[in-house]
């Protein structure tokens, strides 16, 4: 089979999979995951002028839910669908990402096998159901290991510090880096985004609780 015909049927295999998980998600009644509602919790809080730390599950640091804002749009149940959705996109376009990196005939194979890893397995479900936060920054570690393969270190890092303050899930990538003894891409950009969590716990209503929030976490 000539790799163009084979890459669009496994491309097909591929989205029949992820539609899959996404419709035993937001297939039948929507039930706000148990990971959604402490973000738009905070969301709801920042936009009352409460703390956002108010429900005890919140345990990302303030500037967090700054970003979070639209997540309190909608009632919960289509805030919900559309943070599902949003998720779901995001694996896609890692799994994007990914491909452009494979040699031309092979990008939609390498799409394909992506997807699949991405968002056609029972932990891809499992963490839409729940609404987790992680989905949205698979496509922000593929570009930061992207940039630092390319040599972009500045724009690695800037990528890598803007994610840290939503969530620390990336910070091991800061050792690639640190390993390299790129301090020209590190400080100009990990001192602003330190400087920027801290501006957070200071305007963010609540925000000097994110110590305790992580002492608890």
């Amino acid at each position: 089979m000539p790799p163009p015909v084979s890459g669009v049927l496994l491309v097909v295999v591929a989205l029949i999979f992820a539609g899959l998980a996404l419709d035993g998600v937001l297939g039948g009644w929507i039930i706000p995951g148990l990971d959604y509602l402490p973000l738009r919790h905070a969301a709801e809080a920042l936009l009352a002028g409460d703390p956002v730390f108010g429900d005890p599950a919140f345990v990302y640091p303030p500037a967090a839910a700054v970003v979070l804002l639209p997540a309190a749009l909608g009632s919960p149940a289509a805030g919900f669908a559309a943070w599902v959705v949003a998720g779901a996109a995001a694996l896609l376009l890692a799994a994007l990402l990914i491909a452009r990196e494979a040699p031309r005939p092979y990008r939609p194979h390498v799409f394909a096998a992506a997807t699949l890893g991405l968002l056609g397995g029972v932990l891809a479900s499992r963490s839409l159901f729940l609404g987790n936060l992680s989905e949205l920054l698979v496509p922000v570690a593929v570009g930061v290991l992207l940039c630092f393969h390319r040599g972009r270190w500045l724009l690695g890092c800037a990528l890598l510090a803007a994610s840290l303050l939503v969530k620390p899930l990336l910070a091991p990538l800061v050792l690639i880096p640190l390993l390299h003894r790129r301090w020209a891409a590190l400080l100009p950009t990990m001192l602003p985004g330190a400087a920027l969590l801290l501006l957070s716990m200071l305007l963010v209503p609540g925000g000097r609780d994110f110590r305790a929030s992580c002492a608890t976490a």
